[in-house]
């Protein structure tokens, strides 16, 4: 049990390490001018802290619908 925790563990933080990655590249390497990200409500202020300009809450609103327009949409769905 303590492994599978520890590998669980391990993960989230991979994952979230890969996105912070993803975005300062997107920013700094491509230069993208903002970077949005789409997640659930409890993951936006994770990935505005991880370099997001700005994080979309995709239960409540569609990203293409809104009136500005992004270098970068990176959507941070997924499950473990």
């Amino acid at each position: 049990m303590v492994l599978r925790t520890f590998i669980r563990d391990s993960l989230f933080n991979l994952f979230y390490l890969f996105i912070s990655i993803l975005l300062q590249l997107a920013k700094h390497v491509f230069g993208a001018s903002r970077i949005a990200a789409t997640s659930s409500t409890g993951k936006l202020e994770l990935l505005k802290s991880l370099g997001a300009d700005l994080a979309i809450d995709y239960t409540k609103e569609n990203f293409e619908d809104l009136p500005e327009k992004f270098d970068v949409v990176y959507d941070a769905i997924g499950k473990f």
